[in-house]
């Protein structure tokens, strides 16, 4: 019989790992040294360590899952008419859906990422949307839906824009900008609904940092309840055009910083372009507009895939970390709550994301 222990246990060994490669960068990242906050917390960098692949919804495939999640369900509810099986022996068929599925089925990160993340003025940057498990080099890119895409545009000093691109097709924008300085770039998705076993789920709140939803649901009994999850997504992307602001601060004004207005938005506050090799990095994360206190991020490499942080927001939202390396980097973090009678389902989450390019010494090499 398959106990509940144990399928808790043949869930996470159905996550793929490297686990030789993975221990041996988790070493190195735990000897980084976390910095000190404002108020000499250092929470502000939480943990140090690799990330093991968890279980979240991907859009991409989200709908199949969820008709063979049901349909296991209903052929478990009518075995166990006829036969009377144990709740626990019904629970291992979900389990063994979870072992034949693979882990990129149920999603992790939701990000932009420009063919460029530095351009020339009139330059054609294409504007690529992914999901995926963004630390183990498994991405899938997004088209352009009618049915996912609510808002898509580009904030330059002049002021907002939408970004175009082709229904259907890939990438889901294409920008040329005409004047030198900073992009915003900004993506809101509408709400998709997904229902997932209970260990499934469980694992994918410890997975996001979640435990105040975990300790709700243990609260309300709900422990054993499937997760029925709907969700949005809210990426932003840093991109410049270079100009003047290469031969002086005066040159262009410097929006990197700029706060757009989304549900969940976590917004960089030095600089991504003046950064320098062993610099720290501030950022802060808002929910509704204002800090969001002791929320899990991800700060994940894009070009090393096994260089992935950890760490969580102090008191005032803010996390201060020391990159290890430049490159393109991203930053993703997940916010639930009970959902709104508007919305289907039980809970409502909040993805969102953040990515940026950070130079090397030459000021000039982008990956």
């Amino acid at each position: 019989m398959c106990t509940l222990a144990h399928a808790s246990a043949r869930v996470d060994d159905a996550v793929p790992r490297n686990a030789t490669s993975l221990r041996q960068r988790s070493q190195r990242m735990s000897d980084l040294p976390c910095m000190v906050g404002e108020s000499g917390d250092r929470r502000d960098l939480a943990v140090c360590r690799h990330l093991a692949a968890g279980d979240a919804p991907n859009d991409g495939v989200v709908a199949g899952v969820t008709i063979l999640l049901h349909a296991v369900s209903f052929v478990a509810g009518w075995l166990a008419s006829g036969l009377h099986l144990k709740l626990a022996t019904m629970r291992c068929l979900f389990v063994a859906l979870a072992l034949v599925v693979p882990a990129s089925v149920f999603a992790h990160e939701f990000w932009i990422e420009p063919s460029r993340f530095r351009s020339a003025p009139g330059e054609q940057v294409a504007v690529h949307v992914l999901v995926g498990d963004a630390g183990a080099g498994q991405r899938e890119e997004m088209t352009r839906r009618s049915d996912h895409l609510l808002r898509f545009e580009a904030y330059g000093a002049a002021g907002a824009s939408t970004i175009v691109g082709l229904f259907g097709r890939a990438p889901v924008g294409l920008l040329s900008p005409e004047v030198s300085g900073d992009l915003v770039l900004a993506y809101q998705s509408r709400h998709t609904f997904i229902e997932l076993p209970a260990e499934t789920f469980e694992s994918y709140l410890a997975e996001e940092g979640l435990s105040r939803v975990v300790e709700e649901r243990v609260r309300a009994g709900e422990t054993l309840a499937p997760g029925r999850e709907s969700y949005a997504r809210f990426a932003k992307s840093v991109l410049h055009v270079a100009g003047a602001r290469e031969e002086g601060r005066s040159g262009a004004r410097t929006i990197f910083d700029l706060e757009i207005g989304l549900p969940i938005e976590v917004i960089p506050e030095t600089d991504p372009l003046t950064w320098q090799e062993g610099d720290p990095f501030a950022l802060r994360v808002l929910y509704d507009g204002r800090p969001l206190a002791d929320q899990q991020i991800k700060l994940i490499h894009l070009v090393d895939h096994e260089l992935k942080i950890l760490a969580r927001t102090n008191a005032k939202g803010r996390v201060r970390w020391k990159p290890p390396q430049p490159g393109p980097w991203l930053v993703a973090t997940v916010y639930m709550r009970r959902a709104p009678e508007r919305l289907k389902g039980d809970w409502e989450s909040f993805w969102g994301s953040l990515s940026f390019h950070l130079p090397d010494e030459a000021h000039g090499s982008e990956r």
